[in-house]
């Protein structure tokens, strides 16, 4: 448990979009701990342009949205940044949909089955 929660810190402390507010994202790790615990049931954190992802305990790529903004921040800021009207995204196998979030919020068509 102390490993993983030290990985936890390490991953927020080095992210990129967390490089001018370490603090504040140890802080909603905390939060989240402590929120998480306490409260049944799925919990609404922001996403992005206005939008919220519901997470439970367990969901670490859920949550890491919450401490990091973007989790896989590559591959998510391609689909937050390049999809545009006129394209299509589908995401199969799309766990909470929150590519599916970032396709729509960049303006692209989305499907999610």
């Amino acid at each position: 448990m102390v490993m993983g929660l030290y990985r936890l810190l390490r991953f927020v402390w080095d992210h990129p979009l967390n490089a001018n507010g370490k603090w504040a994202a140890v802080g909603r790790v905390v939060r989240w701990q402590l929120a998480s615990r306490l409260m049944e049931g799925p919990i609404a954190f922001p996403y992005v342009e206005g939008t919220r992802l519901f997470a439970t305990r367990g969901m670490t790529g859920a949550t890491g949205n919450w401490y990091c903004g973007l989790h896989e921040l590559n591959d998510m800021a391609f689909v937050l940044h390049l999809l545009r009207e006129e394209d299509r995204f589908v995401d199969v196998g799309a766990n909470i949909g929150s590519y599916t979030i970032l396709a729509a919020a960049g303006g692209a068509s989305t499907l999610h089955p």
